[in-house]
């Protein structure tokens, strides 16, 4: 005979004999304090986890430039000059005095750390940042005797050293270059075209984890918490989001109409829990108590189902990630099971008789 296990009974006398973990009823008041309890250490954790990620932008490292990047440089020039009278002359009148703006263009920094720049050759601006290489490839080029007056405006096209990685399920994988203005992680999101809706999770559909690596550190952080709070991130941040609940509740035991795994997007309380596997099954349940095994074993909770008491617990007891919710089966499906079995044994033994 398959088992189905425990009875009401067994789990009550096993916990009187501390062979089990503590048993205690769940009333109103109970339920009402341990969701008081879940509710501040949510917060705390993430007020944690906030605190850990936001660090103030006086404390983020200067930008750099290293091997890889690639640079859009641009000169200004105004005035005399071989150069500045060749890259002006489609641009301006003659006679103007105005600033004249020459596009460069696009290029890589070496292995080395270098740039070939027109006019100036190779330029060493290896972990400058953007505003000291621009000083020193101005330096450069007013070496060179070409320009009277010359400025130089560099930006990165590519910044392989602290651009931020957002990855997974999101409808548009991106790289995004870091500027020292920052970028917030739910902006990083929406520059990767947003993430990819999953199926919902009991009504909710941001049953969704953001995966952020940082400097050899990993940092779980749900979609809700991004939403609701701003998150700077730093250079060199990877972002992988996931369709991850962030609690997961097994329910177990013959009583209920569908035991299964269930998941959610934030902590339910038991009623939803029951509502996941569509309540108890009316033909096998005990449908007097509900038991809850925490996570650690410390504790199981019962909550009586036969009184309207109980009903109102189970609308404000908290059922966290990895907690078990067990309905046990009635003990006359047992001896259903038992008769079944003999009739069997006989029909098999009557059949073997007539064969005789």
């Amino acid at each position: 005979m398959p088992s189905v296990g425990p009875h009401a009974d067994y789990i009550e006398t096993q916990s009187e004999n501390h062979e089990a973990p503590p048993l205690i009823d769940v009333d109103i008041q109970l339920a009402q304090t341990l969701a008081k309890t879940v509710n501040m250490n949510e917060a705390r954790q993430e007020g944690d986890l906030l605190s850990a990620l936001n660090i103030p932008f006086s404390r983020l490292p200067e930008t750099r430039i290293a091997p890889g990047d690639q640079l859009r440089i641009t000169i200004w020039t105004q005035g005399g000059g071989q150069a500045a009278a060749s890259e002006s002359s489609e641009n301006t009148s003659p006679g103007s005095i105005s600033p004249a703006q020459s596009k460069i263009g696009v290029y890589s920094v070496n292995k080395e750390g270098k740039v070939d720049i027109p006019y100036a050759g190779f330029v060493d601006i290896k972990n400058t940042t953007p505003h000291q290489a621009q000083n020193i490839i101005r330096s450069r080029l007013t070496a060179t005797r070409l320009f009277e007056s010359v400025e130089v405006s560099l930006q990165f096209d590519v910044n392989h050293g602290q651009n931020i990685i957002v990855m997974g399920a999101v409808n548009k994988p991106t790289i995004i270059n870091w500027n020292d203005g920052g970028v917030s992680l739910v902006e990083a999101i929406a520059q990767a075209g947003g993430y990819v809706v999953g199926e919902p999770l009991h009504g909710s559909d941001l049953g969704m984890n953001i995966l952020l690596a940082r400097a050899g550190h990993e940092y779980d952080i749900p979609l809700r918490t991004a939403l609701l709070h701003t998150i700077q991130l730093q250079p060199g941040d990877k972002i992988a989001l996931q369709h991850k609940p962030s609690v997961r509740v097994l329910c177990l035991g013959a009583g209920w109409a569908a035991p299964r795994m269930s998941a959610f997007s934030q902590t339910p309380t038991l009623s939803q829990v029951m509502a996941s596997v569509n309540g108890l099954n009316p033909q096998t349940a005990q449908g007097r108590a509900i038991f809850i095994l925490k996570k650690d074993q410390s504790i199981m909770f019962r909550v009586n189902f036969d009184r309207v008491e109980g009903m109102e617990a189970s609308q404000i007891m908290p059922i966290e990630d990895g907690d078990m919710v067990y309905a046990p089966v009635s003990r006359s499906v047992t001896m259903q099971q038992v008769l079944g079995m003999f009739m069997f044994i006989a029909g098999q033994g009557m059949s073997a008789a007539a064969v005789r």
